[in-house]
């Protein structure tokens, strides 16, 4: 059994746009730690399109753990597994992007930003994925349309 489509539908919206919140303020506060980001619109659209990208992660990890559970609103019940595999996807999918993007030149780190070491990303954008996307997920349980269910 799935988990019903328009609740599912209803869930992957607010997710998206906690998601989407979260993750342009925090690009916005990060743009000290690049090089060549001020407060330009470019910088703003660059900002956006990334946050794009990072509510689209957060919303992709929340649908394969309701299609996981069978239900739109399991972070009424969510586990521990189900935050260490957010964790691990988070980091593993920001330490890609930021090695793609990188080796692309879409973005270079200032002098600012520190790296995790070994692995030659900045510990703030690998730290985003899997942060905010949990914050999301918390933020969704405690006032999304599932958390009635929580009182029950």
């Amino acid at each position: 059994m799935t988990p019903d489509r328009r609740e599912l539908t209803r869930a992957l919206l607010g997710v998206y746009g906690v998601s989407f919140a979260l993750n342009f303020m925090w690009e916005m506060l990060q743009m000290p730690l690049f090089g060549d980001m001020d407060w330009s619109s470019a910088s703003w659209v660059l900002c956006a399109a990334a946050s794009l990208g990072d509510a689209a992660f957060s919303a992709a990890a929340y649908a394969a753990l309701a299609v996981w559970h069978r239900d739109a609103w399991w972070i009424r019940n969510q586990s521990l597994l189900d935050l260490m595999l957010v964790v691990t996807g988070g980091t593993l999918s920001a330490f890609l992007g930021e090695r793609i993007t990188l080796a692309l030149g879409w973005w270079s780190y200032s002098s600012l930003m520190p790296l995790v070491p070994g692995l030659g990303v900045g510990v703030v954008p690998f730290a985003q994925l899997a942060v905010l996307t949990i914050v999301t997920f918390e933020i969704m349980r405690a006032f999304g349309p599932g958390r009635r269910a929580l009182r029950g």
